[in-house]
């Protein structure tokens, strides 16, 4: 189930520790972005990719409207459509499907989408016996990460069409 960035925070219960933040690189033809020849043409319809992908690397060019799911991404990238594309490493892992991942790229490469990765349990906000037992499974430190996240795109008044990331972590 999706949940929505600017859910409002009582509907969710739970957040789970484990969260992947990487993006996954993945090529035919080269081990990692900085390894793609100038003009390669890199799939993804994320804006805050194809922003940080041409900051670090102006000679590549970026087909923004490359959409589907995983599948139609991986077959395009087959066909030549384009020299690479970027997912979601949590993405991948969840559908077992991370036999084509070339390179992952660190935080300090691409920062991650707001609560990139992160996996929680939603349920009604006036529920409390639900609520109570869910309490045990969540995750604090991971919870006020992505709630620090969301207020920051909210704050900025962010969408998915808007090229902002995210990350949120405690020293």
């Amino acid at each position: 189930m999706f949940l929505h960035t600017y859910q409002r925070e009582p509907f969710y219960r739970v957040t789970f520790h484990e969260r992947m933040l990487e993006d996954a690189f993945i090529s035919l033809s080269a081990a990692s972005l900085a390894d793609l020849p100038a003009g390669s043409v890199i799939g993804t319809a994320s804006l805050r990719r194809k922003s940080q992908i041409l900051h670090r690397y102006p000679s590549l060019t970026v087909q923004d409207n490359f959409r589907g799911n995983v599948q139609t991404r991986l077959r395009k990238l087959s066909e030549g459509v384009v020299k690479a594309t970027l997912l979601v490493l949590a993405g991948l892992k969840r559908l077992n499907m991370t036999e084509n991942v070339n390179s992952t790229l660190s935080i300090d490469d691409m920062l991650p989408a707001v609560a990139q990765g992160a996996i929680g349990i939603a349920c009604r906000s006036n529920d409390d016996k639900m609520a109570e037992y869910l309490a045990s499974l969540n995750h604090e430190e991971t919870r006020l990460a992505i709630s620090c996240e969301r207020a920051f795109l909210t704050t900025l008044d962010g969408s998915c069409r808007t090229p902002i990331a995210g990350y949120a972590s405690r020293d």
